[in-house]
């Protein structure tokens, strides 16, 4: 496979070109934007998710599996500590659980969502329902995310066992989409950042086998794949985001650090397609539905991962 080359090019800041960011996604498959977001939102996300931490170290107090829970742990280390003994127990992912009113700045965060508007071409945006926050754990080998394209997951029976989908509908599902992800702590090689196959998204879904509880791509597309492009890894620091297409091929390192790598990661959407799923979302951004749109953090909270708007 390639080495690590030099980085393609990142944009930085706040104030992002609308042409040049749909150059450099259109042709990279993915763009990273240093210090896009700003201290506050990552102050409230990193205080709801030690909310998190607490309710989950207190259940495993009570259940017997734990004699502290570890409060003097910093951030970075707390959740590592809890389950150091119990590794099996440690949670690969909180999702249902985000509906927390200090996530609502991330989610639908106003500059955010005009770069996605900006991406997709459209004001009707929905937040996809699989928003995510992984507390990825030293050598946990369940946290290893296997290569794979996020649109082979919609393609597999066993996570749309609703009905057959045929190809042509996973492909307009996922250029309806873009992904999103930044962490809270910096991710880094040693920590299990995330890395991808420059361009990969060019080549249509490939096929996927179940390895474990993920996905892996088939080693042959992968290979046909990095034979020409290079592979890289996506080091960010907290405020950094990446925005990447369904197709790209990639994958999580290994957590070889002395502390947990927490990070997001959601998807916006099209509001005119289907999710393909049960869940319907929640409208992030329309002119069409204005009274669908999540207005705050107060109304995040009452919401839960089913969502209410149409479709």
């Amino acid at each position: 496979m390639a080495s690590e080359p030099a980085i393609p090019r990142c944009l930085k800041g706040r104030a992002i070109d609308p042409t040049e960011l749909k150059q450099l996604f259109s042709l990279n498959g993915y763009v990273i934007i240093k210090e896009f977001l700003p201290l506050s939102i990552l102050q409230s996300a990193q205080e709801e998710l030690q909310t998190l931490v607490d309710q989950t170290a207190e259940r495993l107090l009570s259940e017997g599996y734990i004699s502290s829970t570890f409060k003097e742990q910093p951030f970075s280390k707390r959740l590592m500590k809890v389950f150091e003994t119990n590794p099996h127990l440690a949670p690969k992912i909180y999702r249902s659980e985000l509906h927390l009113k200090g996530l609502f700045p991330l989610f639908f965060h106003p500059p955010l969502l005009d770069l996605i508007e900006a991406l997709l071409g459209t004001e009707e945006i929905r937040l996809y329902p699989n928003y995510t926050v992984r507390p990825k754990l030293p050598g946990n080998v369940k946290h290893e995310v296997l290569w794979h394209q996020d649109a082979g997951y919609t393609k597999h029976p066993l996570w749309h066992a609703e009905r057959e989908l045929s190809e042509e509908e996973i492909l307009k599902m996922a250029r309806s989409m873009v992904n999103v992800w930044t962490p809270l702590v910096p991710a880094t090689e040693e920590n299990g950042c995330m890395q991808f196959v420059v361009k990969s998204h060019t080549v249509g879904i490939q096929r996927h086998l179940h390895k474990g509880e993920y996905l892996e791509l088939d080693k042959e597309s992968l290979d046909q794949m990095t034979a020409h492009n290079p592979i890289i890894n996506v080091q960010l620091n907290p405020g950094d985001i990446v925005l990447f297409q369904q197709l790209l091929f990639h994958r999580g390192l290994p957590n070889r650090s002395d502390h947990v790598r927490w990070s997001f990661d959601f998807r916006f959407q099209n509001a005119s397609f289907s999710t393909l799923r049960q869940e319907k979302g929640h409208m992030a951004r329309s002119k069409l539905h204005p009274e669908l749109v999540v207005q705050n953090g107060e109304q995040w909270e009452t919401l839960e991962l089913g969502g209410t708007n149409p479709r």
